[in-house]
């Protein structure tokens, strides 16, 4: 079962289904995307020189460039938090020149603390529910970091179903894992693959006890999802 938009599922779904494995999907989260907040366009206006506009996701960069207010990054550095927003960043004409892998906003905190001035800032570019990675490890080292918003995460109609048979549930986020749950709490029950920690620890304190974190790679859901279904068989 897949718990993303049905969008962001696509290419994960087509995969499955091409090694025969049945798939549901029941979204959890719907994009919004929005300007960012006055406060923090003031802030942007008051930077000296930014060194480096960071992306979190596919959704950062759509957000960016649906903005009619966002700024030509100049000759700041363009960084993206894994080849798939690094992708999304290309097709909207704009070239990252780092490129976190894993994607794992700590793994780019670390790529930028080496390359970004010092006394430069650091724009994040996200949602309006951050892992905090990024921000946490630019600020560690030492780099002044601010926020602009340009989407929202809401919350979906979840339907509350009746227990059906479920191999495996791919959850990417932990707002997703709470409305999933809080829709069906039977469901706490089934097995899980997670995205990353953050998603694994918000499921661990829901009540999950089958979690699998396979790694950050489309591949490796592919694999850990397929592998589940084997397994659920009788």
């Amino acid at each position: 079962m897949l718990t993303r938009e049905a969008a962001d599922n696509e290419a994960l779904a087509d995969a499955l289904e091409r090694r025969a494995v049945p798939v549901r999907q029941i979204p959890c989260v719907a994009t919004r995307y929005r300007d960012p907040d006055p406060a923090e366009l003031l802030e942007l206006g008051a930077i000296p020189e930014i060194g480096a506009v960071a992306f979190t996701s596919r959704h950062a960069a759509r957000g960016w460039a649906r903005w009619e207010g966002s700024p030509d990054p100049g000759e700041a550095i363009v960084a993206a938090v894994g080849r798939a927003t690094a992708a999304e960043l290309e097709s909207l004409g704009l070239l990252p020149t780092l490129i976190a892998d894993p994607p794992r906003g700590a793994a780019l905190a670390a790529l930028l603390a080496d390359r970004v001035e010092r006394g430069a800032v650091v724009v994040s570019v996200g949602g309006e529910k951050r892992a905090g990675g990024l921000e946490k490890g630019l600020r560690d080292a030492f780099i002044e970091v601010r926020s602009l918003t340009v989407y929202a995460n809401d919350a979906p109609d979840v339907p509350s179903l009746e227990p059906f048979p479920v191999a495996a549930v791919f959850v990417a986020s932990p707002s997703a894992a709470g409305r999933l749950v809080a829709a069906m709490p039977w469901m706490i029950e089934c097995a899980f693959v997670s995205i990353g920690p953050t998603t694994t620890a918000a499921l661990e304190d829901l009540g999950a006890k089958r979690i699998e974190e396979p790694g950050p790679d489309p591949e490796h859901w592919l694999s850990a999802l397929a592998a589940a279904t084997v397994e659920k068989e009788p």
